[in-house]
């Protein structure tokens, strides 16, 4: 990716940990990369991921763009505020496909998340898999990534 890079200074670090029950994926900023005015596809955030759960433990680059962070977040408390009177799934998708989430509301207001996280390549390692998700853990990790987006443009931890 070309463009000008707006990396961190190296005492700021800029971190977001997602936990899906056993499940924790944690995004760590490396740096922002700015392309011309910005906006979208010329504004994206290069992190690395960890990946761990009680049997798997593993990391690669995913570079993701602010606003599908945003998104994000967006569906997240939609399931959080929709939790016990709508079972309309809520899938992320984003340009770059290392991480894909389908969030899949019960009758109970739990959760499913199913997730498929890896390398960017069709022959890199992946885990897959399903996790349960209480309707106010939604909530928290909403701001929370609406928190490490902010902090992601502003430089500060």
């Amino acid at each position: 990716m070309s463009g000008t890079s707006l990396g961190l200074l190296s005492r700021v670090v800029v971190k977001l940990r997602l936990n899906f029950g056993e499940l924790e994926v944690s995004l760590t900023l490396c740096e922002r990369i700015v392309e011309g005015d910005g906006g979208p596809y010329l504004d994206w955030l290069v992190c690395t991921v960890d990946v761990r759960d009680p049997h798997f433990a593993g990391q690669f680059q995913w570079e993701v763009m602010p606003n599908e962070l945003l998104q994000l977040a967006d569906g997240l408390e939609r399931l959080h505020s929709d939790a016990f009177s709508s079972t309309k799934p809520f899938v992320f998708r984003c340009a770059e496909t290392n991480v894909a989430l389908d969030f899949e509301p019960g009758a109970l207001g739990t959760i499913t998340v199913s997730y498929r996280l890896g390398g960017p390549l069709a022959d890199d390692s992946r885990l897959q898999g399903e996790a349960s998700l209480e309707p106010s853990v939604a909530l928290r990790l909403a701001g929370a990534t609406r928190d490490f987006v902010r902090d992601a443009k502003s430089g500060e931890a």
